[in-house]
């Protein structure tokens, strides 16, 4: 509505004192929890030591991998849905239907991962992407909303996963700046998503999404637990 009435800069306006308001005041409130004498330091590799080993390498790739599902179909995803049978005063519901499924992944996935494991979500989380990107490519009508819905909370879904699972394997104590380096995989998967879908006819990317999916799980599948030292 606000972007309809005052244009689309506005819009990224308000949103922007919006979140600073919220994020800001959720920061400003925050405090570290009390130090005791009996805490033990932190271990864990830095980023130095951590981007020699294999596992961060598959752990790029893995993340970097879960993105073309959706990303290669985002930018068009109201196009899409109108093609394919969806009413055009309907096809906005993408946006809100996946909003929705994004945060219900970020929410889920987590806690699941704390119960059954980092792993074994993860690969529900590609195998839900594979899955979710065949859905997608025969969908019609009202499905397409939820074939698409599938893809982004099993995408955000992962993404709340990886910093956890990055600090399974590499430690805590340079999480942050870690998974950090992690998180450029996803950057790279992003550009790549962005080039394939205009390149790509929409048929070949169906097909792509798929593969990154499964090769995805392959590399989660891969990687193991570093050695004790």
């Amino acid at each position: 509505l606000v972007g309809e009435r005052w244009g689309i800069r506005i819009c990224f306006a308000a949103l922007g004192a919006v979140m600073l308001v919220v994020c800001g005041s959720g920061a400003a409130i925050l405090q570290d929890p009390p130090q005791t004498g009996q805490t033990r330091p932190l271990q864990g590799l830095d980023h130095t030591q951590m981007l020699r080993t294999r596992q961060y390498k598959l752990c790029a790739v893995a993340v970097a991998l879960s993105a073309p599902p959706v990303l290669l179909f985002s930018p068009e995803i109201f196009s899409i849905a109108t093609e394919r049978g969806l009413p055009e005063s309907a096809a906005p519901f993408s946006i809100v239907l996946g909003s929705a499924a994004s945060a219900a992944g970020r929410l889920l996935c987590p806690a699941g991962s704390d119960r059954l494991g980092r792993k074994r979500v993860l690969y529900g989380v590609y195998l839900g992407l594979a899955a979710g990107s065949v859905a997608f490519a025969f969908a019609r009508e009202w499905w397409v909303l939820a074939a698409y819905a599938t893809l982004t909370f099993f995408y955000s879904g992962g993404a709340a996963v990886q910093p956890a699972f990055n600090s399974d394997l590499f430690g805590l104590r340079h999480a942050g700046v870690n998974y950090g380096f992690l998180a450029l995989g996803m950057s790279g998967g992003s550009l790549l998503s962005y080039l394939g879908s205009q390149a790509l006819p929409l048929e070949a990317r169906h097909g792509l999404a798929v593969g990154c999916a499964l090769v995805g799980l392959v590399c989660v599948r891969l990687v193991k637990p570093l050695p004790q030292s």
